[in-house]
């Protein structure tokens, strides 16, 4: 029998966020980042927001804010790695200082 994995639906994304992410650019690539974040976190809730950097003045950047569940720590390496590489699929190299991913 295959394990069933729970589907979340997306997250709606912040008003913030799109204002951000028009500013910056990259408002075509946030479904690609949103699937790809699903994908490497299946069944795991996020959020997404906007976080400015408290070692950087002015940087900010586009936070996807995963909560993990009892996920062992080679499972987590494994879908942080998956996110990693895959952000470079779904957005150019150019733009990809404007994701990033915390994962709890």
């Amino acid at each position: 029998m295959t394990p069933t994995v729970e589907t979340r639906p997306l997250p709606a994304i912040p008003q913030d966020v799109l204002a951000f992410a028009a500013e910056k650019g990259v408002t075509e690539y946030l479904p690609g980042v949103l699937e790809l974040t699903r994908r490497a976190f299946p069944g795991a809730p996020f959020a997404i927001s906007v976080e400015e950097d408290a070692e950087i003045e002015d940087y900010k950047q586009i936070l996807f804010d995963v909560t993990v569940g009892d996920l062992t720590v080679e499972q987590l390496m494994a879908a942080e790695e998956q996110w990693t590489a895959g952000i470079f699929r779904v957005c150019p190299s150019t733009h990809v200082v404007y994701f990033n991913l915390m994962v709890r």
